[in-house]
């Protein structure tokens, strides 16, 4: 059952006030300021990429103990823009945006973190940090879900896309289709749909056949 819109929204600025208390590089934000005026208009509307979103990579990185403040910076900025044509330049702008509000110091670590939001871009498999391969499984986790989940978030990404990309519904399921063919075709001829391995051994052989479904129904 989803959680009220408005009590999601209390929910996330707590653990994001709780986060800018402990986190190493978002500790010096205004946190009431920045939850108010970027994440929740970034966050609070979309059918997919919002609360429950950003919550539920949260909670799977705390449920895989992986501890990094990075990663979890990361994930609280990677979906504050979104561009439906363009969803590479649409993380660029998201990473570039976290680092005029957080604290890291030094351009090789500045450079890292781009890189760490980067992934969730998920343009390719070829990683030289393993925070990268840790975000991009995390953000990739409702592919390896049960069927029936895997059809609602499916629903949900269209639901979001379509609006964006033109008011014309029949360019719109053109379009629709067009991208959704190159990312399932895309995913399901990298090696691994996951790079991490304690994500990787649990979802890929559930994310590889809910992928091969939906394609194979595009073909009917």
């Amino acid at each position: 059952m989803e959680v009220p819109r408005n009590k999601r929204i209390r929910e996330a600025r707590a653990r994001f006030v709780e986060t800018c208390s402990r986190n190493e590089f978002m500790r010096g934000l205004y946190a009431i300021n920045v939850f108010d005026h970027l994440m929740v208009p970034a966050y609070a509307n979309r059918p997919y990429h919002n609360f429950d979103h950003i919550l539920s990579l949260l909670d799977e990185q705390k449920l895989f103990g992986y501890d990094s403040d990075m990663v979890e910076t990361a994930i609280w900025f990677h979906d504050v823009y979104m561009n439906y044509e363009d969803d590479a330049e649409a993380v660029k702008q998201s990473a570039m945006k976290a680092l005029t509000l957080v604290t890291i110091h030094g351009r090789s670590n500045r450079s890292k973190f781009i890189d760490i939001v980067w992934a969730t871009a998920h343009k390719g498999d070829n990683y030289r940090y393993e925070e990268e391969k840790v975000i991009s499984s995390l953000d990739l986790i409702t592919l390896g879900s049960p069927y029936e989940e895997y059809t609602k978030y499916c629903q949900k990404v269209k639901a979001e896309v379509l609006p964006n990309i033109s008011d014309d519904i029949g360019i719109q399921d053109i379009k629709w289709s067009e991208g959704r063919l190159l990312f399932l075709s895309k995913m399901l001829d990298r090696e691994f749909i996951y790079t991490w391995e304690p994500i990787r051994s649990i979802y890929e052989k559930q994310a590889r056949l809910n992928m091969q479904t939906e394609l194979d129904m595009f073909d009917k």
